[in-house]
């Protein structure tokens, strides 16, 4: 993953039709840290952020949205703060009376990742440990195909692979717009996994690229995007104390 500070000016950032742009940060700042990214948010984001049980999660969920602000003001040209958000049913945010771009949030134990993309797009990062109702789970969400497939799987395999079909359906299922856990046909599911993105049909016809992500050490990542991707563009960020 190649590193930058993401400080360029408002909008200079380019984005083709058939890339994805991947960015990864820390959201364990230092607490004086939060209210700089606190300044960026709007009054819901805060009420959402203090609802939040622990301290740490509060300033998890603050850092990752004032984060995504300010990333997405350097693809928009807009202020991180003038950014405003629409919300589908489902939860699903898009920015408001814009259509050029999507974008999808996700954190996991002091890491963020945010995908950008012209096409719908869906990033989910999730902590890897050992899952004691992963077969239960595998069988109620991620179809009886995928389930079988998985517990084929050598026992050594099995652990990081049920965490690739995972994030793989929740990647998917946030793309989409859908709701975790309503029923959402899950994706083919391919192990070992590809080095480049796979084209995955889904069961209405379209075509989806999943491609893993780079999450740090402990950690499993997939994006998933509508149509073909040639390039998934990774990159560090930190707009925030010396989390980075």
């Amino acid at each position: 993953m190649s590193s930058g500070t993401g400080s360029g000016p408002a909008g200079s950032i380019d984005l083709s039709s058939s890339a994805v742009h991947v960015w990864r940060f820390r959201t364990d700042v230092a607490e004086h840290e939060r209210s700089s990214a606190d300044a960026l948010l709007s009054p819901e984001e805060r009420d959402r952020a203090e609802r939040r049980r622990t301290s740490d999660a509060r300033t998890e969920f603050t850092v990752a949205r004032a984060t995504l602000r300010r990333l997405l003001s350097l693809y928009t040209g807009l202020a991180p703060e003038r950014l405003t958000f629409a919300y589908s049913p489902s939860g699903k945010p898009a920015i408001a009376r814009s259509a050029a771009i999507s974008f999808s949030l996700s954190h996991a134990d002091g890491i963020a990742l945010v995908a950008i993309a012209r096409a719908a797009v869906g990033v989910d990062v999730e902590t890897l440990r050992p899952r004691p109702r992963a077969a239960r789970i595998a069988a109620r969400f991620l179809g009886d195909t995928v389930s079988r497939h998985l517990f084929s799987l050598p026992e050594t395999e099995r652990t990081l692979a049920f965490h690739r079909a995972w994030t793989q359906h929740e990647a998917y299922v946030k793309a989409v717009g859908g709701e975790l856990f309503a029923f959402v046909t899950p994706l083919a599911f391919h192990w070992p996994w590809p080095t480049a993105p796979v084209l995955i049909t889904a069961h209405d016809g379209v075509i989806w690229s999943a491609t893993a992500c780079d999450a740090g050490a402990g950690r499993i990542a997939t994006v998933v995007a509508c149509g073909t991707v040639d390039s998934v563009v990774e990159r560090e960020v930190s707009f925030f104390g010396d989390a980075g």
